[in-house]
């Protein structure tokens, strides 16, 4: 039988991995973990979204096509507003391995 996973079970476990690090546990990141923690913090959930399930992947490159999820407003959108806050570089940074693999 197939189990089917509530809506944005995944930005769920990703806000409890960020809980392990926000609480007793802080003094071990850096300034910069410490400041994507922040950036993350202040998108909207859509945005979250996208990023968690980007960071999911496999490989550093992704396949905008492939993030076109029900539960995500206009993810597309999502996408390119994300590329405008520097979430999302350029694929000349990407390794031909990461590239090969998408």
């Amino acid at each position: 039988m197939r189990k089917d996973l509530p809506p944005r079970y995944y930005l769920t476990h990703f806000y409890e991995f960020l809980a392990f690090f926000e609480g007793a546990n802080k003094v071990l990141l850096n300034q910069e973990a410490i400041a994507f923690i922040d950036r993350f913090n202040a998108l909207d959930e859509d945005k979250k979204c996208i990023i968690v399930r980007a960071a999911n992947r496999k490989y550093a490159v992704i396949d905008r096509n492939q993030f076109n999820y029900a539960e995500i407003d206009a993810p597309q959108q999502q996408i390119d507003a994300l590329i405008e806050q520097g979430w999302f570089g350029d694929i000349t940074h990407a390794s031909l391995h990461d590239i090969a693999g998408v």
